[in-house]
């Protein structure tokens, strides 16, 4: 009789956490989709059903006549964004306040992986101080004849792969090609 008290006890304390967990977003006020169970609103890439590209597709397609909806990555609150004018504000008026990408950063052992898109706080200030000067519309511009050139190129392989009847094309080689332009 103990055990089932305990186990009774178990299963409403998770429930009314997980109540607690996915509520984040209407206890403020905002719209949320329905989240599953424990798992949120990516219960199919835990199913390996999808991807994270699909996840996020149907996502938008549920929510996109809304301007933005509270999300749920397990128990994590994440809110995507479906207004174009308030993803500029986000990515360019007001991105002081949205520096921190919650993505994951283990430089040691993924060196790659603290990249301007994921790095965060003063990590992310310093690489964007660096990098902003050699993306300047200046800069840019003198670019813009390599990058034409480059998917000139591109567009000449890919015709020839085409004349040629080739049924496979090999992304990984035609990309490398593209971006060391060989």
């Amino acid at each position: 009789m103990e055990i089932i008290s305990l186990v009774g006890f178990f299963v409403t304390v998770s429930i009314l956490l997980n109540h607690f967990f996915h509520h984040f977003w209407s206890r403020r006020g905002f719209l949320q989709l329905q989240p599953k169970f424990f798992v949120g609103d990516i219960f199919d890439l835990f199913r390996l059903k999808k991807s994270i590209g699909e996840i996020f597709g149907g996502l938008y397609e549920k929510s996109k006549e809304y301007k933005f909806v509270g999300l749920y990555f397990v128990y994590r609150p994440a809110l995507l964004v479906n207004d174009p004018e308030l993803i500029r504000n986000i990515l360019v008026k007001d991105f002081q306040y949205f520096m921190n990408h919650g993505l994951y950063v283990d430089e040691k052992r993924d060196p790659l992986s603290g990249h301007l898109f994921s790095l965060s706080g003063e990590k992310w200030k310093n690489l964007r101080s660096k990098l902003s000067p050699l993306f300047s519309p200046g800069k840019l511009k003198l670019m813009f004849s390599t990058f034409y050139d480059c998917g000139i190129n591109l567009q000449n392989h890919v015709e020839k792969c085409v004349r040629n009847d080739q049924n496979v094309i090999e992304f990984r080689d035609l990309l490398a090609r593209y971006t060391t332009d060989r």
